[in-house]
């Protein structure tokens, strides 16, 4: 299993050549890094076609890796100057399933230990469960804005310091203002956000130190094994830890009704 392959590209021809050493090796390498020079001796209108050509290929490259398979970083740089992204996607793993759920185990976790309830117990639960889903709302960018060109991880909706910054305001916020409605909620979302990076960070690829330190961080990597390329996904540890997950909240959630059928009520947590 290959660690790193980094190819330097100067013609068109290296440029499939990339292309197909990429396609190969997809299962054998863990990230590559492709790029293509501006030779001295090119001309601007050489420059313009090469880089279509990068560009047109990033698309290609991003198809495949997009998939969660592998990394390509795809640069282009003229002599002398610093290399440009032109397309990078993604080698980590992210959670499917089990987002939500622990928003709501989140919730009813704070919910028991809570001494006030400035909201009700159905609100207090939506914001948690929104607030373990709301970083990945920037698929949407991606997709549709973006293009897959960055790693959705890169954007600030998943910069740990930008939840943690607003888990600390709300915190201050409620100490404030004891009783506000408002700042529970923010709280409880924030605390959600938080436990968002935490679990992607199991195998996915997370900037705890951005936007100050470009460099990602996961406790464990995943390696394209086998094809369809989902089959990497079910078949990984992780997804059990994902299914243990969702049997937890299922399991709380059962209780919670067992306590409503017992006291002809709306649940409450003890």
């Amino acid at each position: 299993m290959l660690n790193d392959m980094h190819v330097v590209l100067e013609d068109e021809a290296d440029l499939r050549y990339a292309q197909d050493l990429v396609r190969s090796a997809m299962g054998h390498v863990s990230r590559a890094h492709l790029e293509i020079v501006h030779a001295p001796e090119q001309s601007a209108a050489d420059t313009r076609d090469i880089e279509d050509v990068v560009r047109a290929s990033a698309k290609v490259i991003g198809r495949f890796c997009g998939r969660f398979g592998q990394i390509a970083y795809i640069s282009w740089r003229a002599p002398g100057s610093l290399p440009s992204p032109v397309a990078t996607c993604g080698n980590s793993r992210i959670m499917f399933i089990a987002h939500a759920p622990s928003g709501y185990i989140l919730s009813v976790t704070l919910l028991k230990r809570a001494r006030e309830r400035p909201a009700s117990v159905a609100t207090t639960i939506a914001a948690g469960m929104v607030g373990a889903i709301a970083p990945d709302f920037d698929w949407f960018y991606f997709y549709f804005v973006d293009h897959r060109q960055t790693h959705h991880h890169k954007y600030f909706s998943h910069w740990p310091l930008c939840w943690l910054l607003l888990a600390a305001g709300s915190a201050l916020w409620l100490r404030c203002a004891r009783g506000s409605r408002a700042a529970f909620l923010t709280l409880v979302f924030s605390l959600g956000g938080i436990l968002h990076v935490i679990l992607d960070s199991v195998v996915g690829d997370v900037w705890w130190f951005a936007p100050f330190i470009d460099e990602r961080f996961s406790l464990f990597h995943l390696h394209a094994r086998f094809k369809p390329w989902w089959l990497n996904f079910f078949l990984h540890w992780t997804f059990a830890l994902e299914l243990a997950i969702c049997a937890w909240a299922y399991y709380l959630y059962r209780r919670r009704q067992d306590d409503e059928r017992r006291r002809g009520a709306r649940p409450e947590i003890d």
